[in-house]
């Protein structure tokens, strides 16, 4: 909760939020007031929602005083009023020359009201049916509610209510306005989407969130709280032109970087000279999440009326100057894994108990090929288990049993769900003494060393080992031949794996369908082509693979027949 009133953060951003009474939301239809103070700064925010916040109150102080009666009179209590405006202006950060804007606005609101009153009195009048009256006295009340609440809303706005409301029909009066302010805000909206999110061969889908958060956040950004249906297709032009403009790349973030707009951040990659947003990012994680979005309010408000396609819009039409593939992270050549293990840094790591989690972090990655919150997740006391029928020990990667304080387990897809042998490297280099160490100390992550961050086992690891790459000279920033962090170790896993399958006889797509239970691809039936085993292979590194002189040894088993001819270190 936030520890300023009625301020909340929505990722970069900070707003006014304000809950509605429960009665008064059926006439609003809102559950909660919001709006972007456009500002980063709490400092900033404060007044702006102490007035918000008072404005607030007038309004729903009238509505409560016009509810409570069953005929809407012309006149209401001006002591009691006057007495809730007193106590306001008593609150901190509420100027004077404020109150006076809202007292003008005040007697706007009053006079359209009467006027409302009359109108509905002559049309009643009128009415020579007096059964058709009745049939419509709902209609006619419900209307004279919606126009006074467009003539409250005015006043609660920075614009200066409208003069005169139309006499001579008060149901056409009111119905635009209605249609437009019970359009939701943009961030109100996409929350709803997120939130009733489940997605498609997950079992949460809690993975893509991620995605449809990074796209709603630059996209909100960029349009600003507008109301949704506000949105046209050439905004959504004008965003998809401007993000394959966007900074690429993983990691590295700078508070400042943080700190900047959608727009302030394209232009410091311009002035920078950086990488871009590739194509891959651009379709898989904005376009799709774009199209999610817009596919939901097409569903689920089909009131406001919005159409709006991303089916034109292709990352080299918009402008994209990027190939794809130019981010694929390589496998480690076998001196580069004798490199990594076995550098004086490494070493140092080594002669200290509690910093042993950093070489175990590298091996263990090196020898199962998992991904790393998969590993950082693991819990000693659940996850890491001996079979008491094979004497077989094994990680199982599964959410189904409890995670450590603080982290949230999840994996990519139902496929990743999957018991993997502990390779007898791992066994022989001490890794059942950690385990034990571990274990005895009670701890429930693998590496207690890093803490998680919002939910993620993972985050704090990564940059660990992506500064090490670094300070080993491992890290390659060749395109399509990168080495930036964990994901290569994946790689390598796969591409020494297969390369020793086919040194045992088996051809390259046979190779890669046997692993695949090991790695969390999902499998299916082989064809003549090896199609089925494309995800596999599009990690394995040919350079490994084609390498026929790879010194690599001779184990019986599958993932026993993974070595990279290398004299590991152990603690």
């Amino acid at each position: 909760m936030s520890n300023y009133p009625h301020i909340h953060r929505r990722r970069e951003t900070l707003y006014f939020r304000m809950w509605v009474p429960v009665r008064m939301r059926p006439v609003l239809g809102l559950r909660e007031l919001t709006q972007s103070l456009n500002t980063q700064s709490y400092k900033d925010a404060l007044p702006l929602a102490y007035r918000l916040a008072s404005e607030a109150k007038i309004l729903f102080f009238y509505l409560d005083a016009a509810m409570s009666r069953e005929e809407f009179q012309d006149d209401f209590d001006e002591d009691l009023l006057q007495q809730v405006i007193d106590e306001i202006a008593t609150e901190e950060g509420i100027d004077q020359a404020r109150l006076k804007m809202v007292a003008a606005r005040q007697q706007a609101a009053r006079e359209a009201k009467a006027r409302i009153a009359k109108d509905a009195k002559i049309e009643a009048l009128e009415n020579e049916n007096i059964e058709l009256h009745r049939k419509h006295k709902k209609e006619l009340e419900h209307a004279k509610i919606l126009a006074e609440l467009e003539t409250f809303r005015k006043l609660t706005s920075n614009q200066a209510p409208s003069p005169t409301l139309p006499a001579n029909n008060l149901t056409a009066a009111a119905q635009p306005a209605a249609k437009i302010d019970n359009a939701p805000a943009l961030s109100i909206v996409f929350d709803e989407f997120v939130n009733q999110y489940k997605g498609k061969g997950s079992k949460h889908g809690e993975e893509n969130k991620a995605k449809l958060n990074a796209f709603g956040g630059l996209f909100i950004s960029y349009m600003g709280d507008k109301k949704a249906d506000q949105l046209t297709q050439k905004d959504i032009n004008d965003f998809f032109k401007l993000l394959v403009k966007y900074p690429g790349g993983r990691g590295g973030q700078t508070p400042a970087f943080k700190s900047m707009t959608f727009l302030e951040r394209i232009e410091d990659a311009k002035q920078r000279g950086g990488n871009l947003i590739g194509p891959k990012t651009f379709n898989s994680s904005y376009v799709s999440s774009a199209n999610l979005f817009f596919e939901y309010l097409a569903l689920h408000h089909e009131e406001l009326n919005i159409q709006l396609t991303t089916k034109h819009i292709k990352y080299d039409k918009f402008g994209g100057t990027r190939e794809a593939g130019e981010e694929k992270q390589r496998s480690l050549k076998t001196a580069e894994v004798e490199r990594l293990l076995n550098h004086d840094l490494m070493r140092g790591y080594l002669a200290k108990e509690k910093e042993a989690c950093k070489y175990w972090l590298a091996m263990i990655g090196l020898f199962t090929g998992a991904r790393v919150n998969e590993i950082c997740q693991l819990n000693p006391k659940h996850d890491i288990l001996k079979d008491n029928d094979s004497g077989v020990w094994f990680f199982n990667f599964t959410e189904e049993t409890e995670g450590g304080e603080g982290v949230e387990k999840s994996h990519k897809n139902d496929s990743s769900h999957r018991k993997v042998p502990i390779h007898s490297t791992l066994l022989s280099c001490g890794f059942e003494s950690y385990l034990h160490k571990i274990q005895s100390a009670g701890h429930d992550r693998i590496f207690n060393y890093w803490k998680p961050k919002d939910g993620k086992a993972s985050y704090n690891a990564e940059e660990f080992f992506r500064d090490y790459l670094r300070d080993t000279e491992l890290r390659d920033e060749t395109l399509k031949k990168k080495v930036l962090g964990m994901h290569s170790l994946r790689s390598t896993f796969i591409s020494h794996l297969i390369r020793r399958l086919m040194d045992k006889g088996h051809k390259k797509h046979e190779a890669a369908k046997l692993i695949q239970p090991l790695v969390g691809h999902t499998a299916g039936t082989l064809d003549e082509n090896g199609k089925d085993v494309g995800t596999t292979l599009g990690y394995a590194d040919t350079d490994i693979i084609e390498d026929v002189d790879n010194n690599l040894g001779d184990l019986s088993a599958i993932i026993e027949q993974l070595d990279y001819g290398v004299t590991f270190p152990s603690p």
